[in-house]
């Protein structure tokens, strides 16, 4: 029997690249996992907040929960085990009430008794909201969360020089890991991809988390973690790592939010406890590609325009002149495209990892999943070209999470 010829691969002829680039991808398994035990629970003592104690599976279900009765059971002998967890679950910890107590500043003696407990317990306590990112101040006798904007010095630049004239990066944004929506297979699916090119550093433009769920009305209801320090252990267990990738990031609007609320600047622990993962401010940060090029990741807020291009085309516009970047990477708007701005900016919209929420759907947006593989070419330091390889995910995942 005669042997089926095999269709030949396009390959992107691009000067001294890193690695040939196939564009034929690998099929991703859209097959859902059950949920952990850890996911169910957390997102049960949500959900039990709202609701009186004893609860039933319907008014579990009618308060915003939303796992099967079988998956429940899969980890559980009986409902009364499962309720009785997510009870003890939902009740706040020394920890949590030591947070909520220094929103105004108070004493040693004050923040015990409020949190019932010891100085021992106190002082470790403190310990770990700082090491989770909360800015706890000591002033005299008392004690305090500060809400004073994170700021990041005005001409801190990351140099990430690289000696060669053709460099490939990865360009992603708004991950949003603990949302309902989440497409973690596909950021997994899109590292690998990265990996096989050869890229070594992957920016993110911000909104790595979805935030503590008061971003926009209904927002709690879409999320399955409970607090900064679920949020912290999630990403640094679950987000991609590879050996060869660096992953440079900003705090999104979604992520400040913790802040916000709290006082807990989420960026200095996820690195932390993630050396692959590059903190690189809040909401914006220069990274130095050569010596004469600039490279900007931005997240603004606020809503879509008509047109996709018009909010970072009037950003580029607004950018005094020593601050010009010639690389512009913008996260938030969860759409795909790039485009020459005018001033030698070159503009890029960050794809997603986001399928579409309840926000999306009343207001008719559809996001664009995927991220950018993108060949740099310098020349005496200076941009002199570049080729983009966008890799969509154009199936969303149901309960990717």
């Amino acid at each position: 029997m005669p042997k089926k010829s095999k269709a030949k691969k396009k390959e992107v002829l691009v000067k001294e690249p890193v690695k040939q680039i196939s564009f034929a991808k690998k099929k991703v398994n859209l097959r859902t996992t059950l949920r952990t035990k850890k996911n169910i629970l957390s997102q049960g003592a949500m959900v039990a907040e709202g609701l009186s104690n004893p609860f039933t599976f319907d008014e579990y279900i009618e308060g915003g929960g939303n796992c099967t009765r079988s998956e429940i059971m899969a980890h559980f002998t009986n409902w009364e085990e499962f309720m009785k967890a997510v009870i003890e679950k939902a009740a706040p910890s020394v920890k949590h009430k030591l947070l909520m107590a220094l929103q105004k500043p108070k004493t040693e003696l004050q923040l015990c008794k409020i949190a019932d407990c010891s100085p021992g317990e106190f002082a470790k306590c403190i310990a770990q909201l700082k090491e989770e990112g909360a800015s706890v101040i000591a002033d005299g006798e008392k004690f305090y969360i500060s809400k004073t904007a994170i700021v990041m010095p005005r001409d801190k630049v990351y140099k990430d020089f690289v000696s060669d004239d053709f460099v490939r990066i990865g360009m992603i944004s708004d991950t949003h890991l603990g949302s309902k929506c989440q497409q973690l297979t596909y950021l997994h699916d899109f590292y690998e991809v990265a990996d096989s090119l050869g890229v070594t550093n992957i920016y993110n433009a911000g909104d790595i988390t979805d935030g503590d769920g008061t971003v926009y009305r209904g927002h709690r209801q879409e999320i399955f973690l409970n607090g900064h320090d679920e949020y912290i252990d999630y990403v640094a267990k679950h987000y991609p790592y590879k050996p060869n990738i660096s992953t440079h990031f900003i705090l999104g609007n979604h992520d400040y939010s913790f802040f916000k609320t709290a006082g807990i600047n989420i960026g200095p622990p996820i690195e932390h406890r993630r050396p692959d993962m590059k903190y690189c401010g809040e909401l914006g940060a220069y990274i130095q590609l050569q010596t004469d090029c600039k490279f900007y990741m931005h997240h603004p807020t606020g809503g879509r325009a008509y047109s996709l291009s018009y909010n970072p085309q009037k950003f580029a516009q607004n950018f005094q002149p020593h601050l010009k970047p010639n690389i512009y990477l913008v996260g938030h708007y969860h759409g795909k495209g790039w485009f020459g701005a005018g001033r030698n900016i070159e503009v890029f919209l960050g794809m997603c990892f986001q399928s579409q929420t309840t926000l999306f759907k009343a207001k008719g947006w559809v996001p664009d999943i995927g991220g950018m593989i993108v060949d740099l070419q310098f020349e005496n330091g200076q941009l002199q070209g570049f080729r983009t390889i966008c890799i969509p995910y154009k199936v969303m995942m149901d309960k990717d999470y």
